[in-house]
């Protein structure tokens, strides 16, 4: 499978989909999801034909907290006070953050765009399908545009940083922005959709003459022909022919990319049928190519992500390991789960779901001992404690460095990765808790006060006080 890294690992499975790439990767889980974060009540009125929900009844009021009880760090500051009702918000990505509010039922999303000064550039009139971007956070922007989708449209047309709309709805579809070049489709649900590729002007560079494009890496896209792949360049030259397939999925698809001049690639069994999916018996195998298009890891293994750090997580009979780019075992196949090198370490579980980490020679470095572990980032990684496994409202989390040692110890409803210095997390109840932030000391510097917040991307943190978002700024040294 072929997937970056997720963002909390409690059970790793390979569920990578294509609109996911270069933007916030999606994971299925094996075991049950948690009960989401509490969404605001909507407020906010909207032109016909919806109207917004009457207020519900809060069920377990609590003190009111105004700003003038919320004390700052001298580092970071207000740059929107909570004002705005939305009922999504997303992390900065190019500048610019995606902003939603929804009907009644909320199967309608209606989108826009906040810049990183706070204002509105693009407004919330797009309106969409729920989960058309929900789950991947809005399209970011890149190159300084980005395509946007609209139902009433039933098409995507691009827009820049200041909002304007710089192209007419006219794609069937888009892709993010990679190495300078972004996929789009032409075409309707009658005759059909062809795919290309624009420049950051928007112009078509590569024509729509393919079945399907996903993204660059390494100067390489996978594209599809006839019901096969293979890889164009950046100019749209033919360079690994259609004789590969991709494994599709409930939504998307897995996408191959190049790391370090390899990529993970997929084919079909011949022999199976759809009694063999639904039966889930192995259906196709997974090997590794170079940039040639020559394979140089035969195809053996059930499941496969792309290179992280120059190994690959491999599935086989059950189990997972790692291997390099010429096919070694680095990592004999021997976990029920794991995930992606990140920081020189990688999470891996043993049977029951006992959650730890593994080094790039496959020495267990930190214990197996936790329910659920995050990736590492900024030399910190989640860990929860709990004597329920599948009852997440049950786990304790805190943070340990990369060698093993608890920094903060396992205390918190629910965390997020370290950024700017700064986590935040969650005390008291999974539907009625407060946010703030934590150092890596494990010190409450900005008050855990808040009904929800987003980790500190771009600079930036949405923090919501009851059903108002707003943001704050890193303005020094962290």
């Amino acid at each position: 499978m072929i997937l970056s890294a997720a963002v909390m690992v409690f059970a790793i499975t390979a569920c990578g989909a294509i609109d996911e790439q270069n933007g916030e990767d999606y994971v299925q889980e094996e075991i049950a999801s948690p009960s989401p974060t509490p969404e605001p009540t909507p407020t906010l009125g909207l032109a016909p034909p919806f109207e917004r929900p009457s207020p519900a009844p809060i069920p377990t009021p609590r003190p009111t907290v105004t700003l003038a009880d919320i004390e700052l760090p001298a580092s970071v500051a207000w740059l929107v006070e909570p004002t705005w009702e939305f009922d999504f918000v997303f992390n900065f990505r190019g500048g610019m953050a995606a902003v939603e509010i929804n009907n009644e039922s909320g199967e309608i999303h209606i989108m826009g765009y906040v810049n990183r000064l706070g204002e509105i550039v693009i407004p919330l009139e797009h309106r969409h399908w729920a989960p058309h971007y929900t789950y991947r956070g809005g399209p970011p922007f890149a190159y300084g545009s980005v395509g946007i989708y609209s139902l009433d449209h039933d098409a995507v047309a691009f827009f820049d940083t200041d909002g304007t709309q710089i192209t007419p709805f006219m794609f069937g579809d888009a892709r993010n922005f990679s190495e300078g070049l972004a996929a789009v489709s032409i075409g309707d649900w009658e005759s059909g959709f062809e795919w290309g590729f624009v420049d950051p002007s928007v112009n078509i560079v590569i024509p729509t003459e393919f079945e399907q494009a996903t993204y660059f890496s390494e100067g390489l896209a996978a594209v599809a022909r006839d019901g096969r792949w293979g890889f164009i360049d950046t100019t749209g030259n033919v360079v690994i022919p259609f004789e590969f397939d991709i494994r599709y999925r409930w939504i998307g698809f897995d996408v191959p990319m190049f790391s370090d001049g390899v990529a993970a690639m997929w084919l079909w069994d011949k022999d199976a049928t759809p009694d063999n999916w639904e039966a889930g018996a192995r259906i196709g195998q997974w090997g590794v190519i170079d940039a040639a298009g020559n394979v140089i890891v035969p195809f053996i293994y059930d499941e496969m992500h792309n290179f992280s750090e120059g190994l690959a997580a491999v599935r086989i009979d059950g189990q997972w390991g790692f291997i390099d780019s010429t096919g070694t075992e680095v990592v004999p196949p021997m976990y029920e789960w794991v995930d992606d090198f990140s920081e020189g370490l990688a999470a891996a579980s043993k049977e029951p779901h006992r959650w730890g980490f593994i080094d790039a020679l496959g020495n267990e470095v930190i214990p197996f001992g936790y329910v659920g572990v995050s990736n590492f980032s900024g030399g910190m990684a989640a860990v929860a404690r709990s004597h329920s496994l599948h009852d997440r409202t049950q786990w304790q989390w805190g943070f340990v460095d990369r060698f093993g040692s608890v920094i903060v110890s396992p205390q918190f409803i629910r965390v997020q990765d370290f950024s700017y210095g700064l986590a935040a997390v969650q005390i008291g109840s999974w539907l009625g808790g407060q946010w703030g932030f934590v150092d890596k000391e494990g010190n409450v510097v900005i008050p855990i006060v808040f009904d929800d917040a987003h980790s500190f991307s771009e600079g930036l943190a949405w923090v919501r006080l009851g059903d108002r978002w707003g943001i704050l700024e890193i303005i020094s040294g962290r």
